[in-house]
């Protein structure tokens, strides 16, 4: 296969994965990441797509070397591209990610605050429970699936 077509290739994968890395972005910005699955299989696909080419590319830096300037500039620009749109997902992941643990740590914390108490007095007043661990679980149902 001809280098420049080889460079190119990588060029436009690496182009929709930046496209894709940036709307799977704004969805997270936008608390929408119900709506990422949709871009999942196109993703992996891509990424699978961007890894063989870059490893051909290792392997055979004569690939590069043989395009044209104007080529090897604007392969240049789109990597320099996805490294920006990399870390703009990896930190909306992160964020993401932290935000739905200290929603889950909440609701852990708000289950155990109930266990904490056993009963009541015979005057009312609650009764704490000298053990906590043993009071009946509450039952909850988590969706983990980011």
């Amino acid at each position: 296969m001809d280098s420049a077509v080889r460079i190119n290739d990588l060029i436009a994968v690496t182009g929709r994965l930046i496209t894709l890395m940036n709307r799977e972005t704004e969805l997270l910005r936008a608390m929408q990441a119900d709506q990422i699955g949709t871009l999942q299989d196109e993703k992996l696909h891509l990424a699978r797509a961007y890894t063989g080419l870059v490893r051909d590319l290792k392997r055979d830096p004569e690939i590069f070397t043989a395009v044209e300037r104007a080529i090897k500039d604007e392969l240049s620009d789109v990597m320099l591209q996805f490294s920006d749109a990399a870390k703009a997902n990896e930190r909306a992941l992160r964020a993401a990610r932290e935000a739905n643990e200290r929603v889950m740590r909440a609701i852990v914390d708000a289950v155990n605050s109930q266990r904490t108490t056993a009963g009541y007095s015979r005057a009312g007043a609650p009764v704490k429970d000298p053990n906590p661990a043993r009071s009946a679980p509450l039952p909850i149902a988590v969706d983990r699936q980011f």
